[in-house]
């Protein structure tokens, strides 16, 4: 999947939940959303192959969202016409499709599509790749495995998340991550990484004027609990 495709699925997404009178807020949560942090041409294009894009709409409970994932399959899935026409297509996914720390929607990463305006709210790669990892699918892993040994993700912070994560998954994940982290960053190079990364998320969210969407993710994580 390349940027035009992954903006084009922001927004084709936002058209979909906005005529069904929601707010066309949106979380990416799969492998794309990696596409809110680092251009395409610094990513391997091994992870990158899917032609799939993981997107839960933002609801004022759990039930709307699954109502307004089932209309973005319905009308952007791998059944219409739409995958055909576009070669990619979105899956309509729940605030259960992923394993993530508590506080996941705080580190959200607004990715802007400049002609629309539409805004998609992206995880951060971290906690994508502590999810991923959890999950533990062969693509799972090697993606996480693509992103340290790229050291585009630090070991270390993934590390913390999957230690607060509460899932009998993660001692597993732990291993895997601790066998990596020799092939990630050096550890003399780790606080210039965070501070340059820290600055580049602050530039990309100063991108964007609509409101975050942590309070309203907070507010149905809590009600799920």
């Amino acid at each position: 999947m390349n940027l035009e495709q992954f903006h084009h699925s922001i927004r084709a997404a936002r058209d979909v939940l906005r005529h069904e009178g929601a707010s066309g807020a949106i979380v990416i949560m799969g492998s794309q959303s990696i596409l809110a942090s680092y251009s395409a041409t610094v990513l391997d294009s091994r992870p990158m192959m899917s032609a799939e894009v993981d997107i839960m709409p933002i609801a004022a409970d759990a039930a709307e969202v699954e109502r307004l994932s089932d209309q973005l399959d319905g009308s952007l899935g791998q059944e219409p016409r739409f995958h055909e026409s576009f070669g990619f297509h979105v899956d309509g996914i729940s605030i259960n499709t992923s394993v993530l720390e508590g506080s996941w929607f705080d580190r959200l990463i607004p990715e802007v599509e400049q002609r629309s305006g539409a805004t998609g709210r992206c995880l951060d790669p971290h906690d994508l790749a502590a999810a991923k990892l959890i999950a533990g699918r062969a693509k799972d892993i090697e993606f996480v495995d693509t992103l340290v040994a790229s050291r585009l993700i630090d070991p270390h912070t993934v590390r913390e998340l999957l230690l607060v994560i509460s899932d009998v998954r993660s001692d597993r994940a732990l291993e895997h991550l601790d066998r990596l982290a020799a092939h990630g960053l050096p550890e003399s190079q780790r606080h210039r990484w965070h501070a340059n990364r820290t600055q580049a998320i602050a530039d990309r969210r100063a991108r964007t004027t609509e409101e975050s969407p942590a309070p309203a993710l907070k507010l149905i994580s809590h009600r799920r609990e």
